[in-house]
């Protein structure tokens, strides 16, 4: 699993992958704080605002 998270700086949107190894907890709410935290760290002066959040599973996932 992993989530891309959409976020926009001033009036640039975009997003971030967030995978689970990234993460203490595999939350989505933790992958949203870490993509919105990371944001913050590089661009300190600019507005940044959560638009979305998007959960992906892989095709690993569930087999056994």
């Amino acid at each position: 699993m992993y989530w891309e998270v959409g976020i926009k700086i001033d009036d640039e949107a975009g997003q971030v992958t967030v995978h689970p190894h990234a993460l203490e907890q595999s939350k989505w709410g933790n992958a949203m704080e870490h993509a919105l935290d990371m944001a913050t760290v590089l661009y300190p002066n600019n507005r940044i605002e959560f638009l979305y959040i998007k959960e992906y599973e892989t095709h690993q996932e569930g087999v056994a």
